[in-house]
């Protein structure tokens, strides 16, 4: 891993990538998975990331939130089987369209209720 710092063409950056990981534990985005699926770069992200409803099939791996071995899994089937996950943008863009994300927004919010309650 290496800190890049800041990035001044994110398309570019996206394109030039071949995967876009997000480990996140619990956040209600973030726009990176968007973005990199929308330059055509697949996404290996956990399930406590509100972005993983757009991680399906070529798109990428979704894999559960806080375990090294599914990540290290996720990141072993892309890598042996990448041209799988390969898609047009505008592949993404239709399927995005009929996403619903509430499912995640009521998880997480019953998640943040449950834990403010201890």
């Amino acid at each position: 891993v290496k800190f890049l710092g800041r990035v001044d063409d994110l398309n570019l950056f996206f394109r030039k990538s071949h995967v876009c990981v997000v480990p996140s534990l619990l956040d209600a985005g973030p726009a990176t998975v968007a973005e990199s699926l929308s330059c055509g770069t697949p996404v290996i992200c956990s399930d406590g990331c509100g972005s993983s409803t757009l991680v399906r099939g070529q798109f990428g791996k979704v894999f559960k939130s806080g375990s090294e071995e599914e990540l290290s899994k996720a990141l072993h089937e892309l890598s042996n089987n990448y041209e799988n996950y390969n898609f047009r943008m505008q592949d993404f863009e239709t399927m995005s369209s009929r996403i619903d994300e509430s499912k995640f927004h009521t998880a997480a919010s019953a998640y943040i209720l449950e834990n403010a309650k201890k």
